[in-house]
């Protein structure tokens, strides 16, 4: 009986011993999951804050195309605004030349007239001179 007490004591021992062998492997096993847990946590967290920088940078970006665009329309429209009244001056002096050119021809053309006449005219004396000589 004092064998059969003893083999009941070690195995109460053992049962024991095990009992907090595994109470113990319960807590660490759980630690390593709470680590896990928050270490997962963590690199979420991180990727979500790259991916929220990354979406920063992407919008900042086209907010900066549509600024550069608006900036460019505004200059081509400046351009054709300028090119439009560049043309209008332009057009006005080809009209101014087309006057002057006009006016020197008419001034030409009469000018060869009067040049016309006068030859005759002195033609008609020289006949006249020569008959009356």
């Amino acid at each position: 009986t004092q064998d059969l007490e003893t083999s009941i004591e070690e195995r109460k021992k053992l049962k024991t011993e095990l009992e907090q062998q595994i109470k113990q492997q319960l807590e660490e096993s759980k630690l390593q999951q709470e680590e896990l847990r928050l270490q997962l946590l963590n690199e979420r967290e991180e990727a979500e804050q790259a991916l929220e920088n990354r979406v920063s940078e992407k919008v900042a970006t086209i907010e900066k195309l549509k600024q550069d665009r608006v900036d460019l329309r505004s200059q081509m429209d400046q351009l054709q605004n300028e090119n439009s009244l560049k043309i209008s001056e332009l057009e006005q002096e080809i009209n101014v030349v087309k006057e002057t050119n006009s006016t020197l021809s008419q001034d030409l053309n009469h000018q060869i007239q009067l040049k016309n006449q006068l030859q005759a005219d002195y033609a008609e004396e020289k006949k006249s001179h020569e008959k009356n000589s």
